[in-house]
């Protein structure tokens, strides 16, 4: 922001403040609140002119209260500047990793601006490596080696940097017999991985939420668990919680799976639920947004339409096709509000798929790519992934066409860069459901055609 801009808005936020005082403005509190957020972020060393006007009670008040909130802002700026590296990459391709994988790998973005990839699968076992992205160069570098290899694990950025990797599948199959227990840390210090502890129960494919604490709250395929950093052990806390998990504001853990949606707050020995979904459903995504609320995107009808199914013995759900008909992919989406336990319709996707990406971009919007769909949605019939991305708006509750991917990928990792755009990598490819892709791509979600392919 520049600064005649942010000048301009500070004149606008004392004006304001002025009006309200003449009208019995609220607190102060209150009002630096609001003036912060006509503000906005501000850039590191700047200085904003501040005019006073004359009448108001509080002024003197207010303008200290703005110093101070662009001290912070500007502190902050600092501290996040030293941190994190903005990439100056091109939008498109950029690099590849140096091992292919697809489904159960881990992205996690690190606080300095890199991004550590690790586990997944390409096609005849699990992956044991990690590599680090660097987004000045968009090089991978190895570090360290997951032992056993394997996929589905969970990946969680700890407090002060460290990555926990816990459970995954460690054989050739996703049975549930070859579900593990390991755990390890990453260090970025050193780049290798070190065991810490063992899951009480084996499982994969599971959630890892990050506490305010700093302990990690393990759920789904098993009951729930907590990894505490002084101990380096694991407990069990609570029940089940299956399907996606989301942290909620106020603390509790909330788990959308099948037809309804679950509540866990910590200490309670249950889970309670707290809504139906409009539309049952499996391998969605779950996404909290801004202020509590949760988006459910896609995912397949569950059970698909002219299927049946069953419980398999490592508790997922197994369809079984009739007639040839493959599972239904859901294009609908559904919003659920924290303060009424309802959902309610929020626009449908120009075409239904699993294996998607949605990312909460700073504007709060939220961006869907890539993911798994039916080519003949007549005939309901044929997968393809699909190259197509989709932005979502929270004030109208619609989706809109976004710019496509260069390549088309499913069950790939979307992380958001510090400059708004967004790393895409891994997954599956379009024309051979066993093309495992190397190619990574940085994405604007502003773009406005298709990317093109870089050097």
């Amino acid at each position: 922001m520049n600064d005649s801009r942010l000048d301009q808005l500070i004149r606008s936020s004392l004006e304001w403040q002025a009006e309200q005082d003449a009208r019995h403005a609220p607190s102060l509190a209150t009002s630096a609140r609001r003036v912060a957020e006509r503000l906005g972020p501000q850039p590191a060393g700047h200085r904003p002119i501040v005019i006073l006007r004359p009448g108001s009670g509080r002024s003197l008040q207010l303008l200290l209260a703005m110093l101070l909130l662009a001290l912070l802002a500007a502190a902050a700026t600092i501290i996040v500047g030293s941190r994190t590296q903005d990439s100056t990459l091109p939008t498109g391709l950029t690099g590849s990793v140096a091992v292919a994988r697809s489904s159960g790998h881990a992205a996690v973005g690190l606080p300095d601006g890199r991004v550590l990839v690790v586990g997944g699968w390409r096609g005849f076992g699990p992956v044991g490596s990690a590599e680090l992205w660097d987004p000045v160069t968009g090089s991978f570098t190895p570090t360290g080696t997951l032992d056993p290899a394997r996929n589905h694990a969970s990946a969680t950025l700890l407090q002060g940097g460290r990555v926990l990797v816990a459970g995954g599948y460690a054989g050739q199959y996703e049975y549930s017999s070859n579900a593990v227990t390991r755990a390890d840390l990453w260090d970025p210090a050193t780049g290798s991985f070190t065991e810490t502890g063992s899951l009480v129960v084996a499982r994969a494919g599971h959630s890892a939420t990050l506490l305010p604490d700093g302990r990690v709250l393990v759920t789904g395929d098993g009951p729930m668990e907590v990894w505490d950093p002084a101990t380096g052990t694991f407990s069990q806390v609570g029940p089940v919680v299956e399907g996606p998990a989301v942290q909620l504001p106020d603390g509790r853990i909330l788990g959308v799976t099948g037809e309804s949606v679950v509540a866990w707050e910590p200490g309670s020995a249950i889970a309670s639920e707290v809504g139906l979904l409009l539309e049952a459903r499996t391998s969605h995504s779950a996404t909290l947004l801004p202020g509590g609320r949760v988006l459910v995107i896609g995912g397949r009808a569950h059970p698909g339409t002219g299927e049946t199914g069953g419980i398999i013995d490592d508790g997922r759900f197994q369809v079984v096709a009739q007639g040839g008909s493959p599972p239904s992919r859901l294009a609908s989406a559904e919003l659920w509000d924290p303060t009424t336990g309802l959902f309610t319709p929020a626009g449908s996707l120009a075409r239904g798929r699993i294996g998607h990406t949605a990312t909460v971009l700073p504007d709060g919007r939220v961006l869907i790519l890539g993911g798994e769909g039916i080519v003949d949605i007549v005939w309901n019939r044929g997968y393809r992934d699909f190259p197509g991305a989709e932005l979502w708006d929270p004030i109208t509750a619609t989706f809109s066409a976004a710019a496509s991917l260069v390549e088309s990928r499913a069950d790939h990792s979307a992380i958001l860069l510090a400059d708004g755009r967004v790393l895409v990598l891994g997954g599956e490819g379009t024309e051979d459901p066993d093309s495992f892709l190397r190619s990574v791509e940085i994405y604007d979600p502003n773009g406005e055609v298709r990317p093109t392919r870089t050097p």
